[in-house]
C-alpha cells in the first residue's frame, strides 16, 4: 500500500468511527432534583457527584469528537498535497495551497479547543449527541 493509500484508509477509518459514534444518536433528558434544599446532605452530594460524572463525561465525548474530527481534516488535507497539487497550474496549485492551509488550522484549532475542554479550562459545546443523560 503506497502513502496516498493508507492515509486515505486512515482517514476513511476515523470518519467511520466518527459516523458510528456520534450520528443520529438522541438525546435523552436528564432528569434531576431540582429543589436541592428539599433533599437531605446525602441527596444533595449524590447529586453533585452525578452532575461531576456528567460534566467529565461531556468533557470526554467532545474531546474525543474534536480529536477524531481535527485527525479527519488534517488527514484530508495530506490527502490534498499528496494527490491533488502535482497535476494544478501554478495558479491552481497557490489556490490549493491557500485552502489547505485553512485546513490545517482548522484541524489545529479543533486539537486546541479539544485540548480546552478535556483539560477544563473550556466548557464543551454540548450539542444532543454528545450530553451525558440519566434517567
Amino acid at each position: 500500500m503506497n502513502d496516498l493509500q493508507t492515509i486515505e484508509h486512515a482517514r476513511t477509518s476515523i470518519e467511520e468511527i466518527i459516523t458510528t459514534r456520534y450520528l443520529g444518536i438522541q438525546a435523552v433528558p436528564t432528569l434531576s432534583a431540582t429543589d436541592f434544599a428539599q433533599l437531605t446532605p446525602e441527596q444533595r452530594e449524590a447529586e453533585r457527584r452525578i452532575g461531576e460524572e456528567n460534566e467529565r463525561g461531556n468533557r470526554m465525548r467532545v474531546g474525543l469528537h474534536m480529536c477524531l474530527s481535527a485527525a479527519s481534516v488534517a488527514l484530508q488535507t495530506a490527502e490534498s498535497l499528496m494527490s491533488d497539487l502535482p497535476a494544478l497550474t501554478p495558479a491552481q496549485r497557490a489556490q490549493a495551497l491557500i485552502k489547505c492551509a485553512e485546513d490545517a488550522m482548522a484541524a489545529s484549532d479543533a486539537a486546541r479547543h479539544a485540548s480546552a475542554v478535556l483539560s477544563g479550562d473550556e466548557l464543551p459545546e454540548t450539542d444532543s449527541f454528545y450530553e451525558a443523560s440519566r434517567l
